[in-house]
């Protein structure tokens, strides 16, 4: 039996070891009920922050962040409601899991579901809540989640969790893996690097903020860089740089994202999703969306009764 499930741990190793091989150190083995090879997960593990900071920390200039998105509708028993395609993805789920705990540890689902059952006592709608998911191949992706509570008034309410997980992509390691030849390149100096650290962290900052406050108007570059204590043109220039894209443009496409989500998995009125996504009234929503996907909000199927 013991060796049975040894074998078991073993396959994970290697679909770890695979990942790792891609450029991929996100993920780590559960070291839980290793038993004989419990030193040999902990070293791949070891093994794989040590690279992470080898490519993406110590030459933070050469590495930008990507953000992986898991969006999970959920019923407070935590039977899962919907799931994002993006989000099977992700976590290399074929089919549906009907339950969280299925895609989560044992201590992050229990640490989900204490938190859910206190939802009542929530200062605000929303709670933040670092979980750990369990990809399809036995590994573990550590997340930082945000719950909401879609309906508040409604003590059955589904629970929207939105959890985030930053990816970093090293260019000269994307260059490796497509197998080019390169000159070698001249990294920055320590200095340079630590100052390229901390920049990165306060947009990692920002980008943050922006997705826990999609609820907010926004208000204004002005106000955002007095938050983060650094000037309007280097917010813009540093988050276009790490996420290819501008703020406004990044604030939207989360805005209708939520907005989307929350039209086909729930019945709240127009008015209140363009509320609670940060849109002025209902019908600068209903333009917005209408120029975005072509159709007006009301034309969205709803879920059945």
């Amino acid at each position: 039996m013991g060796r049975e499930f040894n074998h078991n741990k073993l396959e994970e190793l290697c679909d770890f070891v695979i990942e790792v091989s891609k450029g991929n150190f996100t993920l780590q083995v559960d070291p839980k009920n290793s038993g004989e090879l419990t030193p040999l997960v902990m070293l791949h593990n070891i093994m794989n922050e040590e690279l992470n900071t080898l490519f993406h920390i110590s030459h933070g200039g050469k590495s930008h962040p990507e953000v992986n998105l898991i969006s999970i509708l959920a019923h407070p028993n935590l039977d899962n409601a919907f799931i994002s395609s993006s989000t099977m993805k992700l976590i290399h789920m074929d089919q549906t899991p009907k339950r969280m705990n299925s895609i989560l540890t044992p201590s992050s689902y229990e640490k989900l579901y204490k938190s859910i059952q206190k939802r009542h006592s929530w200062k605000k709608p929303a709670k933040k809540l670092n979980i750990d998911f369990i990809t399809g191949k036995g590994l573990i992706l550590k997340t930082t989640a945000v719950l909401e509570i879609v309906d508040p008034s409604d003590n059955n309410s589904l629970i929207l969790i939105n959890a985030y997980n930053l990816e970093y992509k090293n260019d000269k390691l994307e260059k490796y893996r497509r197998g080019i030849d390169t000159i070698r390149t001249k990294y920055p100096s320590r200095n340079r690097s630590m100052l390229l650290q901390e920049n990165r962290e306060m947009i990692e900052s920002l980008q943050r903020h922006l997705i826990q406050t999609l609820d907010q108007k926004f208000p204004g570059m002005k106000a955002l860089a007095e938050k983060f204590n650094a000037s309007e043109s280097k917010l813009k220039k540093g988050f276009k740089h790490y996420y290819h894209i501008s703020i406004y443009k990044f604030l939207q496409q989360k805005r209708f994202e939520k907005a989307h989500l929350l039209l086909t998995q729930t019945e709240k009125p127009v008015s209140t999703i363009a509320r609670e996504c940060g849109f002025v009234s209902a019908a600068h929503f209903s333009r917005s969306f209408k120029e975005k996907f072509g159709y007006r909000p009301t034309d969205v199927q709803r879920r059945p009764e």
